[in-house]
């Protein structure tokens, strides 16, 4: 293999030096840390797809630069985002430089300058260098549910202050720089912090977290099976009464008995008579005669029946 080199400027080198300089703090403060190599000085950058299908670090050393890629060749969303890319950088490059040069990165060009401004100290480009900084307040809308800027999908939101320099960028560490990962349908329009997962379950036109357990709870409901109602009791047939026969109502005596012409009718024939008219035999009665033997003689009898009961209840016969 031919070792020699061949050099292109792809862009101004104090512009180059500054950007190194800046992806040197992504590393060292910032949220690629997970690439750092002990006791070598790295510079690079994460990157991560919106849909997290793709994972990314691409970093340099004085010595080397090398591009890590995690994903697959069909879209098949990861578990985490890009700082398992980053680790893996930093295991491979720590392989790499072990028992080499460290290096050193090129010095800064004539055309940078360091200064400072407004007690901070930066690299600037000659002629860049403000003569003092600003500070002032901006406000933006927060979701208090992720701690990032507020999508127009976020249920809870609040109004937060912020400190800016030259009444441009917020100062770094204190306003996000990325929206919401929580409540986020386009985050192409509105990007996510890279080491986020964006929460493809959200459903915008759904009911909050409470309301959906609800319902979840209902659905479980609808499956159980009702309850039988408790057949009612048969009730138990009341007893028949038994009739009770009505008691014979003796007969009413006449108000008067007409005069009966003749002789006295003595208590012995008027029994004898009573007997005729109560029995129909001679059976088990003592005073049947056979006295009775004509229509005639049941009137009668039934007129002496009525004139015995009367003398009976009036206290003596006739």
């Amino acid at each position: 293999l031919d070792g020699s080199t061949e050099k292109t400027k792809a862009m101004d080198e104090g512009t180059a030096f500054i950007m190194n300089d800046i992806l040197r703090t992504t590393v060292s403060r910032g949220i690629a840390g997970a690439a750092s190599v002990s006791g070598v000085p790295v510079a690079g950058k994460t990157g991560t797809t919106s849909d997290n299908y793709d994972a990314w670090f691409v970093g340099n050393t004085p010595k080397f630069s090398m591009a890590v890629w995690i994903g697959n060749d069909v879209h098949i969303e990861l578990s985490e985002g890009s700082s398992s890319a980053a680790r893996m950088w930093s295991r491979i490059m720590t392989r790499v430089m072990d028992g080499r040069k460290v290096g050193e990165y090129p010095k800064m060009p004539d055309n940078v300058i360091k200064g400072s401004v407004s007690g901070m100290s930066d690299y600037f480009i000659k002629g860049t260098k403000p003569n003092k900084v600003t500070t002032g307040r901006t406000t933006a809308t927060i979701c208090e549910d992720s701690g990032y800027l507020a999508t127009p999908w976020c249920p809870h939101t609040e109004k937060e202050s912020f400190n800016t320099l030259n009444g441009g960028s917020s100062v770094s560490g204190s306003k996000p720089k990325y929206y919401c990962n929580l409540h986020n349908i386009k985050p192409g329009k509105y990007p996510i912090d890279p080491d986020k997962k964006l929460d493809k379950d959200f459903d915008p036109d759904g009911s909050d977290d409470d309301d959906k357990e609800k319902e979840k709870d209902k659905g479980k409901d609808k499956d159980k099976p009702k309850p039988k109602p408790d057949p009612e009791p048969t009730p138990e047939p009341k007893p028949t009464p038994t009739p009770t026969p009505p008691e014979p109502t003796p007969p009413t005596p006449p108000d008067s008995v007409p005069p009966v012409s003749g002789a006295a009718i003595s208590e012995p024939v008027a029994t004898h008579i009573v007997g005729a008219y109560t029995s129909s035999s001679s059976s088990g009665n003592p005073y049947y005669g056979g006295a009775v033997s004509s229509d005639d003689d049941i009137l009668l009898g039934r007129y002496l029946l009525n004139y015995y009961f009367a003398l009976k209840w009036n206290g003596g016969y006739g």
